[in-house]
């Protein structure tokens, strides 16, 4: 959650609640998986994309291009 809000300049903040959810959403849809934490450190969870992940992430990049593309030829 400080991630996010750290790239995005404080722009985006996201709940604790909305994260958990989310997290379990991609997990049930096998888009991330678990890893260990570095550290052995318990609890801090760590997750990965997976292919499927990555798949979907770069789909969902295209889709974002081409909005902003439309966005800019209305401007």
């Amino acid at each position: 959650m400080q991630r996010v809000e750290e790239l995005s300049n404080g722009r985006v903040r996201i709940a604790a609640g909305t994260m958990y959810g989310a997290t379990e959403n991609l997990l049930k849809q096998k888009l991330i998986h678990e890893v260990p934490s570095p550290n052995e450190d318990k609890r801090r969870r760590v997750y990965l994309l997976t292919d499927a992940g990555k798949e979907v992430l770069k789909l969902e990049v295209e889709r974002l291009k081409q909005l902003l593309l439309i966005a800019d030829e209305l401007l």
